[in-house]
């Protein structure tokens, strides 16, 4: 039967477990299921060695048709096999249009497992901002559980639905006594100890995966966990067995083992006792491989790496989480024109540099575009570079042929076209994933402000009108309606009010497009529709219409709007417990960061700039660590050398939960009587703008 199903799938049908390209245990995807529902069978790792062979092989962030097709047709032999269907649905990419076409199925067979698929690929294809229906849907999820045993202890359920902690811990320990010896469950029950009590289980389940015929590097994976401030007694024991680790993984020379075992070293090598096993283990790979680099998506963003690159690169994303301002600077200034770093070293190293000019802590716009420039002339830039870069041209009125030379050249980077052959090689108009947004987009509406401030309105209509069918924002409707009032003002009108609908975060109108908006609709009222316009009423009007045809669907508001404080228990980084009667009568921002969290830093820098200005009265700030807990030591060291003046809470996952926190940064802003009245997630440059806007 497996000889079969490898031949059907197009595998090779014999595995050598010292080839790289053969071990289960080598891979960790996203989407891994057990066949926990339904019993399990040859056919459940076949269908995971077809996904981790074509996980290889597909480009990064790549809508692949032919591992689309092989699942269907798997599905389609094995109807009752969950692994076969979670496989297909993770193929599709357009995840609502699964959801669909399972909820069909779902009716039609009345089966828990089929009504299970259809949530789950639901649950897939909504975003971090979806929080209400995500809940929903959870919920949802674990009543259908609670109804069907089969489902109940399901490995997909606890990896993949369950937010609480002590669910999976149970769901894990009961599939881990099943089956002792099966990884996935393995791997379900390490990732469910907490070093804080239970580090011995951690040590002995690492030394199993190390002891083992075949190195299960991943039973290891949260080795790192066990730290100086979560299990100080057991740092002997747990250096003794990264040894026997790194020998182990040396012997095995297999590339994923040897990035698996770096990422330990690296997530503790800030303690002086590990740094060395961490440089030694670096130097005896280098032998067997001179070329080698430790993380292999790198090469997505920054091409092919030596590993003299990506030790520079590595230490650049340490450098831009340096909340003193002149230290990150100086740093960055020296690897950008040390002469003896590789030109992708020093491009990076200035685009790093422009970034830092252009957080609102330490504005400087002109020196965020000289940066740019040079890093583009070191070596083309990516997509992100280059859109940050035209943002400035058009800003700083700079040379407007150069940035349409920079526009097209951004629209043949490799991340650029890996989204138009998505685009154009899927089955479902939903190319990206939940919650990714377009690069395309923004890129053509920028191309289309260049074409005019040229005055070529022809170019910049066809630029605006490609940035339009990728995603409808509010600025390339408003350029769109602009564009179009003497030629046609009723099409016009259209565009300029439903530049008015839209919530998107992406691209919204400043305030001179908003004068310029309201100017241009007004003329359309004056001119072709005889008389002034109401503009409240207009736009009563027009979103009413909107609602109901159902063409665009608004963003909801966080569920914690309009609710009071939550005041859990949580420690501040001194150690004692926070007083959150300190909040009474404030305006308080309560932001989520973590140590690990580059963007969360910029927006860290701008928190404590507004708190040392001392330009907000009656103002309070707590931002809450969510891996503090575990990073205590981190932590203190973060607050001492950034002079960090304003409330740092330890927490942890289930704070970050309870909150319905599921990207970071992320902040909510609470009014005097101490409730929520706004919530934004991710980093922006107009934050202070925006803290000042909302707190006017």
């Amino acid at each position: 039967m497996r000889s079969l199903i490898m031949k059907k799938i197009g595998l090779p049908q014999m595995v050598n477990h010292n080839n790289e390209e053969s071990s289960l245990s080598q891979f960790i995807l996203p989407l891994l299921v057990a066949c926990a529902l339904l019993g399990c069978s040859a056919k459940s790792e076949d269908i995971l060695l077809l996904r981790r062979q074509m996980n290889k092989e597909r480009v990064f962030y790549q809508f692949d048709k032919e591992y689309m097709l092989k699942t269907k047709k798997l599905r389609e032999e094995y109807p009752q096999s969950l692994d076969a269907h979670m496989a297909y649905i993770s193929a599709r990419r357009g995840v609502k249009a699964a959801a669909a076409e399972y909820e069909e199925l779902a009716k039609s067979s009345k089966g828990p497992l089929f009504k299970y698929l259809a949530l789950r690929a639901k649950l897939m294809g909504l975003s971090y901002k979806d929080r209400e229906e995500r809940v929903k849907i959870t919920k949802e999820l674990e009543g259908l559980a609670s109804k069907h045993k089969e489902i109940e202890a399901s490995f997909d359920l606890a990896q993949f639905v369950l937010r609480d902690d002590k669910k999976v811990r149970s769901i894990a320990e009961k599939l881990y006594k099943e089956r002792p010896n099966y990884l996935p469950y393995q791997m379900l029950w390490t990732r469910s100890l907490k070093a804080n009590d239970e580090a011995e289980k951690i040590l002995k389940m690492c030394e199993k995966g190390i002891q083992s015929k075949v190195l299960e590097v991943n039973l290891c994976a949260n080795i790192s966990d066990i730290t100086p401030d979560t299990a100080p007694k057991f740092l002997d024991q747990r250096d003794e067995l990264l040894k026997k680790l790194i020998v182990k993984t040396l012997k095995s020379k297999v590339k994923k083992d040897w990035r698996a075992t770096y990422r330990h070293l690296s997530s503790l090598a800030e303690e002086d006792r590990t740094k060395k096993l961490k440089e030694d283990f670096i130097t005896a790979v280098r032998k067997l491989d001179p070329a080698w680099t430790p993380l292999a998506q790198y090469s997505f963003y920054y091409g092919e790496l030596d590993f003299k690159e990506f030790t520079a690169i590595e230490e650049m994303g340490k450098i831009n989480k340096e909340l003193d301002f002149k230290v990150r600077i100086s740093k960055l200034s020296a690897i950008a024109n040390d002469s003896s770093q590789s030109k992708k070293t020093r491009a990076r190293a200035f685009s790093n540099l422009g970034s830092a000019y252009l957080n609102p802590a330490h504005l400087n716009k002109e020196e965020a575009y000289q940066s740019f420039v040079k890093s583009h002339k070191l070596e083309a830039g990516s997509i992100y570079l280059l859109k940050d870069l035209i943002g400035l041209i058009l800003e700083l009125n700079k040379d407007v042929d150069y940035g349409l030379e920079l526009a097209a050249s951004a629209l043949e980077t490799k991340q650029a076209k890996t989204e138009m052959t998505s685009r154009a090689t899927s089955t479902s108009s939903e190319t990206l994933m939940a919650g990714q947004k377009s690069l395309l987009e923004p890129m053509f509406s920028l191309q289309g402000q260049l074409y005019l401030k040229k005055g070529d309105k022809e170019k910049a209509k066809l630029s605006f009108l490609n940035s339009y069918a990728i995603e409808e924002t509010e600025e390339n409707s408003f350029f769109l309606g602009e564009i179009y009032q003497t030629q046609r003002p009723m099409l016009a009108l259209d565009f300029l009010l439903k530049s008015f609908s839209y919530k998107s975060d992406q691209n919204p109108l400043n305030d001179d497009l908003s004068l310029r908006r309201d100017s241009a609709i007004e003329e359309i009222h004056t001119n072709y529709l005889a008389g002034t316009w109401n503009k409240k009423a207009t736009l009563e009007l027009y979103h009413s219409n909107d609602k109901n045809s159902g063409d665009k669907k608004e963003d909801k508001p966080h569920p914690f709007i309009g609710k009071p404080l939550v005041k859990d228990k949580l420690a501040d980084f001194r150690g004692g417990d926070f007083d959150w009667e300190k909040l009474k009568g404030k305006r308080v921002i309560l932001s989520f960061w973590a140590t690990w969290c580059t963007p969360c830093f910029q927006e860290m820098a701008v928190l404590n700039k507004l708190k040392k200005q001392g330009k907000l009265k009656n103002f309070k700030i707590v931002a809450v660590c969510t891996d503090g807990l575990s990073q205590k030591t981190k932590v203190k060291k973060i607050v001492k050398n950034a002079g960090i003046d304003f409330e740092i809470l330890l927490g942890d996952g289930s704070f970050r939960d309870k909150y319905m926190v599921s990207a970071i940064p992320s902040m909510f802003f609470l009014n005097e009587k101490g409730i929520f009245i706004k919530q934004k997630t991710g980093y922006s440059p107009e934050l202070e703008k925006e803290i000042f806007k909302t707190f006017k």
